[in-house]
This record gives C-alpha cells, structure tokens and sequence, in this order.
C-alpha cells in the first residue's frame, strides 16, 4: 500500500487521486477548504447573495437542509439560521437511529426553532436492499446513500422550496478531485443528471436494474434514481462556501446541547456517527476491503488541521482502526437484516481483500503497510 506523503490516505481508497509529488487532492484542497473555514459566517458574500434572491421568491421555505442531529448538521443550521429563519430540515430515518441521534435532532427544533420533516422509509424495503447491497457489494448503506440526496430533492419540489443545501463536498474534502470552485459558479448548479451521476450515483451500479430484481416498487421506487423534476431545485454545498472543520463543528454542537458516547468503536473521536448504527458497519466493511476505516479518516483531518503528526497519526491507525467491529452492532444490524448474527460475521468476513491482510501472531494486520513499520 502506498500513502500520501502529507497525510496517511493509502492508494487503495476509491477514486483517490495523487499528484506527481505523492500528495493527494485532499491535502493540496485543504489551504482553500482551511481559508473558507477562517472566515466569518457574515462576511460570505456569495452565500449572502444567494439567499437575498431566493427570499425575493417568499416561499413557505427558502431552504431545504437535510439533517440527522450529528454535529454537522446542527452547525449548519444554526449557520444558516443567520441568512434566513425559514428553513426545513429533514431527517431520513433508515431504521436504525438510537435515543441520542433523536435527542439531538430535536435540538434543531427546540433550540434553533427550525422545523423538521423526520422521513422514516417502508423498514420492509429498506431491509431488502440493504441485505442485497451488503451480500454483493459490501455495503448495507448503498441505497440509503441515494436516499439522503433524493428525498430532500423530492421534499423541496412538493413544498416549492427553491434551495437544497447540503453539508460537505465528499469528493472535494476527501481526495477525489482537485476542483474547488469558486462560489459564484458554485451558486448556479442545480440538481440535474450530471449532478446525480456526479455524486449521488454509484458507477458501474444499475440502479433500476437492482430495485426491478428486488420488486421495489412505487412509492420507494421513487427514492433511489433520478427524477426529472429534480432539475427545477438550486442544489450547493455548505463546505463550499465555508470549508468543514469538524472538530469546530462539535464546539458549537455542545453548547447546543449535543449529546454523544463515551467512546466509539473504530476511531478516537467519541462525538462521530452518533445518531445511527448503520455507520459503524460501512467504516468496518471499508477497512476489510480497502485496507483504511474511520481512524485514518480523523488522523488525515488532523494532521491537515495541523493538530497532530503523521507518525503520530500512524499510532493512532495502530491503537483504534483494527478492532474488531463489536457485539452490540453486530446484534443490531443482524437483527434489523433478520438475519442470524453468525450470518452477518460471515458475510462481513467474506470482503476482506486478502491482496491487502496477513495473519501474524493469529491477527490480521496489513501487507506491506508503512503503518506497521
């Protein structure tokens, strides 16, 4: 496995990209992203002005934001409520969100008075793609990926909301392209088939092809593939105007009121993925079949943040990335899955690259890794 030499991103993520230096997109981003991140919320013009036109409109709404009651999307709120009051929130319930994910959420309603749509989808079809998407690509979280960006978009078209805003850039933020636009253009974009193929999509995935196998029908048909009635709806990301910087983020969330665990499965931040128990599962399947999971997610934005080294960040990646994903998850998805928890080991086992895994001393450790130098 080779990495960048700034941070501790390995050549086995997907769509990462390096420049001829080994440096990463993500790390050469991060100075703009860092910029963004220093300003003042009020001094964004172009964010400023966007708003300014779209409250000429006088809606019900002027702003769609699709929220779970994490840390980012309380920032986000409570960022925007400074542009305009009129904002919905919408949260996608899976099926698996816990007591902490609903006490945060309802922080957006009762500390920021903003209004929330909670969306909770048909369990019976969730399971049976989820099930399917675990079994043949390793990822249980697949469709409710789509989801996240199609329901809001439907939401706002049925409300007339003129704007979706949601949170971060993935592609951008972590590695996969070196583009970060200025805001103006960024003001313009709106939600048609580029976008959707762009970043909500799966390549080499067919979509329609999978929801006819599995007999989904109408309306959660709906709520996985594109829908031409997206394009009447503004789509911009908030990272765009104002970087992401999620150790700020979970600052302000606490004096909120933002509530999280002692500690979490994975990684050394405890305030992460707090609201649902299908994260755990995708960051586990990430590490067996690409070598990296949630510890060198945090590490990489760290050392970029300037918190910590990268030899440091290799201690880490050693102390929280490889644990074995525990009991409780175990139970919970196996349960929601109706499957046997032995099951659910099994298929989970089933997608561990053995290109990247050793045994040594009866452990999986990687090949060829410089963080186990």
């Amino acid at each position: 496995m080779k990495y960048c030499i700034k941070c501790l991103i390995p050549s086995t993520k997907p769509n990462v990209k390096f420049d001829k230096n080994k440096i990463c997109f993500a790390c050469q981003n991060y100075q703009e992203i860092k910029n963004l991140s220093k300003k003042s919320v009020n001094k964004n013009s172009h964010f400023n002005k966007l708003f300014t036109e779209i409250k000429k409109q006088k809606k019900i709404y002027d702003v769609v934001i699709p929220v779970s009651g994490g840390k980012d999307s309380l920032y986000q709120v409570y960022k925007t409520k400074k542009y305009t009051n009129k904002i919905l929130g919408v949260c996608i319930d899976f099926g698996l969100r816990n007591e902490i994910g609903e006490h945060n959420l309802n922080i957006i309603q009762t500390k920021l008075n903003v209004d929330v749509i909670k969306f909770s989808i048909n369990h019976l079809q969730i399971r049976k793609l989820a099930l399917y998407s675990l079994k043949k690509f390793g990822d249980p979280d697949l469709f409710n990926h789509i989801a996240i960006y199609t329901i809001p978009a439907l939401i706002a078209y049925k409300f007339d909301i003129p704007l979706i805003l949601y949170g971060e850039n993935s592609k951008v933020l972590y590695g996969a392209e070196k583009k970060y636009e200025n805001s103006k253009e960024i003001s313009k974009q709106v939600l048609d088939y580029d976008f959707f193929k762009h970043y909500v999509s799966h390549s080499n995935i067919n979509l329609d092809k999978i929801l006819k196998k599995l007999k989904v029908g109408y309306p959660e048909k709906t709520f996985f593939r594109y829908n031409k009635k997206f394009i009447k709806k503004k789509v911009v990301f908030f990272s765009s105007f104002f970087g992401w910087d999620e150790p700020k983020h979970y600052k302000l969330a606490l004096k909120l009121g933002f509530k999280h665990k002692s500690s979490y499965e994975g990684t050394y931040r405890n305030y992460i993925n707090v609201d649902e128990d299908w994260n755990r599962v995708h960051h586990y399947l990430k590490l067996l079949k690409f070598g990296y999971g949630r510890t060198t997610d945090h590490v990489c934005e760290d050392i970029r943040l300037g918190k910590i080294t990268r030899e440091y960040g290799k201690k880490l990646i050693r102390k929280y990335e490889f644990k074995t994903i525990g009991d409780y998850y175990i139970k919970s998805i196996a349960a929601f899955l109706n499957i046997r928890n032995s099951k659910l080991k099994k298929i989970l086992e089933k997608f561990r690259n053995r290109t990247l895994w050793k045994k040594r001393n009866n452990k999986w450790i990687l090949k060829n890794s410089e963080i186990f130098d």
